[in-house]
């Protein structure tokens, strides 16, 4: 009966000084902590769209997009930063229309921990044409994406989510006509992957 006393006052008074320790202050993050860059290959497959006679795009046409982001973690489950990327359109007249997406972006991430697992994302920008064929454009998009952070400062995205284009078509010479300068528009259905530092 005695070691029986005995263990439960030394669990007791182990339990209490236990919980009257002092909280352990939590670890500074460093602004350049906050800071991450990312690169990442989305292909682009179109859903619906709206094309002029002059048929800029090949309506079965998959676009790629190469990207270049850099991000800041204002909230330890926020996420916002800009990016800029690479797409290329193809022509049925032949050849390709290469554009230039320049947009900020967002990210919510849905679980407990900051900064890994499933997220939410937004971007919206501009689609800067770097040839004659399309005028400055808008670009956006949003869907769902999953982080895996195999280290401290490298992680993978992957995503899935909806994509909107839309600009205005300059006339094109094509079989011996003119077309008339009209509005273009592409949705799509974009499957990505990146890598972050």
């Amino acid at each position: 009966m005695k070691k029986m006393f005995l263990l439960i006052a030394t669990l007791a008074i182990t339990m209490n000084a236990h919980a009257q320790r002092p909280d352990i202050p939590p670890q500074k993050v460093s602004a350049w902590d906050r800071i991450w860059f990312g690169m990442g290959y989305t292909p682009k497959f179109r859903l619906a769209d709206h094309l002029p006679m002059s048929a800029v795009c090949n309506d079965r046409s998959t676009v790629h997009n190469y990207a270049f982001e850099v991000g800041y973690m204002l909230l330890p489950r926020l996420s916002l930063g800009l990016g800029v990327g690479y797409e290329r359109y193809w022509l049925r007249t032949g050849g390709a229309s290469d554009n230039l997406p320049l947009y900020v972006h967002g990210s919510w991430f849905l679980g407990r921990q900051s900064a890994r697992g499933w997220f939410a994302y937004a971007r919206a920008g501009s689609l800067l044409p770097l040839d004659s064929t399309l005028e400055n454009g808008v670009t956006g998009g949003a869907g769902i994406g999953y982080r895996l952070n195999p280290c401290r400062r490298f992680g993978i995205d992957f995503k899935v989510g909806y994509d909107c284009s839309a600009a205005r078509v300059q006339p094109i010479h094509w079989a011996g006509a003119t077309s008339e300068s009209d509005d273009w528009s592409r949705h799509s259905l974009s499957l990505g992957i990146g890598l972050l530092f």
